[in-house]
């Protein structure tokens, strides 16, 4: 669920969402005793405010102006808008031949109530995690009183404020428990933020000049129409420090390991402002880390891009939460590596097994020159920028390397690997990138003399009689 947004319309529409919620409860709560009254009037709720108030503040205020930002997001939610209605409108219909004691029509009424309550809890929750950030980020505070006006202005078209005020108190009233709850199932952009017009985003030329300015990520590289991008780091408290990476050529992209779930809608966010309309067109995961792609299914739902992963991990994968009606965009990476192309551009998958997964690739993007190497050159404790002093940063690799890495060996076949390829900069998943010729050559030097994983391995002991340290 969404994290606190101080955003009086984001507060306004998720106080919607739980009054919704309730009467969604209450709603299977009079379908079991078929009390008919409740049924009429509870319908008549989600007519007139789910989707007379609710749906129609979404849609007149929020998504056309974010449609610039985000427009495969906007119209998915507006597609699960029509199939609600449409569920709506069944139920509506079967209500009074059920009532009347119409077995066809009791089973169509339950079954359409169902169908309509997971979908509406299962978009409110897409809302929270995805539309609302993205609200927060592209549109910021300084817009929040005009677009509390704007959404004021549709309910004043819908209904009075007596009456609106009344829908939301009966919702939230705890006159009627449920007796069931359903649940839902399984500008070209530079290294600087650049503010945004925000009459440009929502049409209105009464609304406020300009909006917070939002981070792009850092370039690093820019040319003609191909780009990498190091996006900002979104990932706090517990979670192990990430970088996500952006590959664009001519307006399509690929983003690289994106993360989970937390930090996807920031991500989401910030991939959509370099790409054109529909253009992200592949997901890759290097291996099956949890860091690396539990947000797949949202990604996979929200574009038409591709994933890519190793054949190993395509079955595993699925545990992510992976809709089995997206798994034809699973595409498996054969073990010896591929090329893909991107608008034209080539990029190498190469395979980097062992190191440290079992299935583990990397790419390298030739027009840029860089290699973007997963957990291989990973640092802890680092800052996220760039390597300075090579010989020092060295004490943050050698730990994680020396346990996560398989074996000298797999380290030496890489490095040889490496150096038949023309790289100026080498992007790993955590910590600081290595930048320039020299800082490379002495980073696949140190891979290739590393012992590490099995090499320093030396037995297997049954533990001693004691607990875990608390």
């Amino acid at each position: 669920m969404l994290g606190p947004i101080d955003m009086h319309c984001i507060a306004q529409l998720q106080r919607e969402h739980l009054a919704i919620e309730r009467m969604i409860d209450r709603g299977f709560d009079a379908l079991a005793r078929m009390d008919g009254p409740a049924l009429e009037a509870i319908i008549d709720f989600f007519i007139d405010f789910a989707d007379g108030v609710h749906h129609t503040k979404e849609e007149q205020v929020l998504f056309d102006p974010l449609s610039i930002v985000a427009q495969e997001v906007v119209l998915s939610l507006r597609h699960e808008h029509e199939l609600a209605r449409k569920h709506l409108s069944a139920v509506r219909a079967a209500l009074p031949a059920a009532l009347r004691g119409s077995s066809d029509a009791r089973e169509q009424l339950d079954a359409s109530f169902a169908t309509y309550g997971e979908l509406l809890q299962q978009h409110m929750r897409r809302e929270e995690a995805l539309l609302y950030p993205l609200v927060a980020r592209a549109m910021g505070a300084e817009m929040d009183e005009w677009l509390v006006a704007r959404m004021a202005a549709v309910e004043r078209e819908r209904t009075t404020p007596d009456v609106y005020r009344g829908w939301l108190e009966t919702a939230e009233s705890r006159a009627a428990e449920p007796t069931r709850v359903v649940r839902a199932r399984g500008p070209k952009p530079s290294g600087a933020p650049t503010p945004i017009d925000a009459r440009t985003l929502t049409g209105d030329p009464q609304a406020p000049a300009v909006l917070a300015p939002s981070a792009y990520g850092r370039i690093l590289f820019e040319e003609g129409v191909h780009r990498n991008v190091w996006l900002d780091d979104f990932g706090r408290g517990l979670a192990l420090q990430a970088n996500q990476y952006l590959i664009v050529h001519d307006g399509q992209g690929l983003i690289l390991d994106p993360g989970g779930p937390k930090v996807y809608p920031q991500i989401f966010a910030e991939t959509m402002k370099h790409l054109a309309p529909g253009g992200l067109r592949y997901v890759f995961l290097s291996h099956q880390d949890p860091d690396i792609g539990t947000s797949l299914n949202a990604w996979m739902l929200d574009t038409k891009a591709e994933a890519l992963m190793s054949r190993l991990w395509i079955r595993f994968i699925a545990h992510f939460g992976v809709d089995a009606l997206l798994d034809h965009r699973l595409i498996a990476i054969p073990d010896e590596g591929a090329c893909i192309e991107l608008a034209g551009a080539e990029l190498v998958l190469l395979p980097a097994h062992f190191l440290h997964s079992p299935g583990n690739f990397q790419i390298y993007d030739p027009t840029s020159r860089t290699l973007f190497s997963g957990d291989l050159g990973a640092s802890m404790g680092a800052d996220g920028t760039f390597v300075t002093d090579f010989d020092a940063h060295v004490a943050s690799m050698r730990p994680f390397h020396q346990r996560y890495m398989a074996s000298r060996s797999a380290m030496r076949g890489w490095a040889e690997m490496t150096r038949g390829l023309d790289i100026e900069r080498i992007a790993p998943q955590h910590g600081a990138v290595f930048e320039g010729r020299e800082m490379v050559s002495r980073f696949v030097d140190w891979c290739a003399g590393l012992e590490c994983g099995v090499d320093l391995w030396s037995s297997y002991r049954v533990p001693e009689r004691r607990g875990v340290e608390r």
